[in-house]
């Protein structure tokens, strides 16, 4: 749930309605806390952050960062991992700490620990990844095809 703040009232992102002052509190907490916060669960999970900085290289592949490739970036880590387009800069600063900074170096020794169908489904979003863009795929095209090389994978299941 994503809790905007006003002069007068916290908001939920969708109803917007009037909190009690203990609501408000416990909203407050929650919110500084990052209980319930994708970024936060993340933080302790290096393989996802290591799914997230390999999607973000197929963003990153041909040199340019172009809008369709970034909001299929961000449809992606909102269906797959939860994230909102409200928690990617958190999700920035994640990834330039030291914890997403030893994720990228391990980065294939983690993903090798994800089972078939996970492998896969990863490819199949690095590959719905690759396609969104607005110029030639043929770069993205070729780390997707690598990646499923290094991981074991075989083209035709993904």
């Amino acid at each position: 749930m994503f809790l905007g703040w006003d002069n007068e009232r916290i908001t939920s992102g969708k109803a917007g309605v009037r909190l009690s002052l203990g609501e408000k509190i416990d909203a407050l907490l929650a919110l500084r806390s990052g209980r319930n916060s994708a970024v936060r669960r993340l933080a302790d999970d290096p393989v996802g952050l290591a799914q997230i900085l390999l999607l973000f290289r197929v963003v990153l592949a041909d040199g340019q960062v172009a809008e369709p490739e970034l909001a299929a970036f961000k449809k992606i880590c909102e269906r797959e991992f939860g994230v909102s387009a409200q928690e990617l800069p958190a999700l920035h600063t994640l990834l330039e700490s030291p914890k997403g900074l030893m994720a990228e170096t391990q980065m294939f020794f983690l993903l090798k620990r994800l089972d078939y169908r996970e492998r896969n489904r990863l490819l199949g979003m690095m590959s719905e990844m690759s396609t969104s863009g607005t110029g030639d795929p043929a770069k993205a095209v070729r780390l997707v095809a690598m990646t499923a090389k290094l991981l074991q994978q075989d083209a035709a299941d993904w």
